[in-house]
């Protein structure tokens, strides 16, 4: 059986994170925005809002970074969704 955690960013602490790591239990969980998560984002940001521009319709777009808050023991991939709705 595999286990999945499903959280908001209240919930994107690194010692649940960690556990997870250790204890093979796969997450999903969102991220607070901050400056650096918005520097990431900021070119798929941008082609969102041309696509919405050019089309008129809702744009979403996926791509992935990694990432390490400073109180972080390492580095995690993170999932950025940019939409223009």
């Amino acid at each position: 059986m595999k286990i999945i955690i499903r959280g908001d960013g209240g919930f994107c602490r690194w010692k649940l994170l960690r556990w997870c790591e250790k204890s093979n239990v796969s997450y999903c969980i969102g991220a607070c925005h901050n400056k650096v998560l918005e520097h990431h984002a900021a070119a798929l940001m941008k082609q969102a809002e041309a696509e919405f521009e050019e089309t008129g319709d809702k744009s979403r777009l996926f791509g992935k970074t990694n990432y390490s808050a400073k109180i972080w023991d390492k580095e995690r991939r993170m999932i950025i969704k940019s939409e223009r709705l």
